[in-house]
């Protein structure tokens, strides 16, 4: 199993979300990115695809970034870790058909059993 990570920032809640996925999956089997341009060359290289993609924007500049290459991500299985509870950005988030969402200022221990029972099942 492989997961891609996308977060933008490197601040606190980006190395706390690094923490919980490389806790539940091996380093060698996550790969993070910092930019929505590095995110969509990855995911567009053929073979080696992976179970699952974690997108956590830095903020509504970044989201909106990442709204611009949402078609690309409709394949994947996508936990979203939303930069606000704003209406308008909750919405835009449910146009990824994500399998989970959260938000940057909670902490990760329910992405981290979402995680779990995904490692579980998508092996």
């Amino acid at each position: 199993m492989k997961i891609i990570a996308y977060i933008a920032s490197d601040n606190d809640a980006g190395k706390e979300l690094e923490k919980a996925i490389e806790f539940i999956i091996p380093e060698n089997r996550t790969e993070v990115f910092r930019s929505p341009q590095s995110l969509l060359k990855r995911i567009s290289q053929p073979g080696n695809r992976p179970s699952i993609i974690v997108l956590m924007p830095a903020d509504r500049q970044d989201f909106s970034e990442l709204l611009k290459i949402r078609k690309q991500l409709i394949e994947f299985r996508v936990l979203l870790i939303l930069p606000d509870r704003d209406k308008d950005t909750v919405e835009k988030g449910h146009t990824f058909y994500p399998r989970f969402i959260s938000y940057i200022d909670e902490d990760f221990s329910a992405v981290s059993m979402v995680l779990t029972k995904m490692a579980r099942i998508y092996k």
